[in-house]
């Protein structure tokens, strides 16, 4: 089973943070939204207990490749 139905019962409600909000967004549905380079924690919470997971954001690599004009 997984984490959601063993720890928040109905009448509980999950609570989402994030330990940089200009790094990252956390919507109220647990929904994460890069917003810059860097690092935070996204936690969520449901009564007494908690999960957190860490997340890097990094820069899209470049991926065009320049060729020459002939």
């Amino acid at each position: 089973s997984d984490w959601s139905s063993d720890v928040c019962s109905s009448d509980l409600s999950y609570q989402w943070i994030t330990s940089d909000s200009g790094v990252l967004k956390v919507s109220d549905d647990g929904t994460v939204s890069a917003l810059t380079e860097g690092s935070a924690v996204v936690t969520v919470t449901c009564g007494e207990e908690s999960v957190a997971c860490a997340i890097t954001v990094q820069k899209k690599a470049d991926t065009t490749t320049n060729t020459p004009d002939n």
